[in-house]
């Protein structure tokens, strides 16, 4: 499979949105080898008490911890999308491997909402900043239904330098 670049109708959806789903992007053989070699490192991180108090991994730098996964980084199904986004001269900045069991017990309301940059959100003074990255994110578990660790996004937001949220 070859890269390819993005559909002017993907396109004018990215820019209005600010994300896109790339359903059936991994074939089931490849979810299983990923799901298999994120396995191995969740359940070596167990037996190095490397997870948090609920039993949840939040793992930085996901190819020097996995090297498996390194395929994933220039995906033939995904990659075109982000050189058509970005252009050809970008590098992973940032990577991690997230790991969260099913919540047993309802937790107290915490504001998570928040925009990926770092300190470009900070320091660059436009409104809005301009588009210096984009998350390529690979869900390997199925999260058809609520509750089994679903992404929720706020379309548009990317328009925007503040979320607005609760005091």
């Amino acid at each position: 499979m070859a890269w390819k670049a993005m559909t002017r109708a993907e396109r004018e959806q990215f820019d209005e949105d600010g994300f896109l789903l790339i359903p059936g992007a991994l074939n089931a053989d490849e979810v299983a080898r990923y799901q298999a070699a994120v396995d191995g490192v969740y359940e070596n991180a167990k037996r190095t008490d490397g997870l948090a108090k609920d039993g949840s991994l939040h793992l930085l730098s996901a190819v020097s911890n996995c090297p498996e996964l390194a395929t994933l980084i220039d995906h033939p199904a995904v990659y075109g999308y982000v050189w058509s986004i970005l252009g050809w001269n970008n590098h992973v900045y940032h990577s991690h491997i997230d790991v969260h069991p099913k919540i047993t017990e309802q937790k107290p309301f915490w504001w998570h909402w928040h925009q990926d940059g770092g300190r470009q959100n900070r320091e660059i003074e436009v409104d809005p900043r301009p588009r210096m990255s984009v998350k390529l994110a690979f869900w390997l578990s199925d999260v058809s239904q609520p509750g089994r660790g679903n992404l929720t996004v706020i379309p548009g937001s990317h328009k925007t330098n503040w979320l607005v949220g609760p005091p």
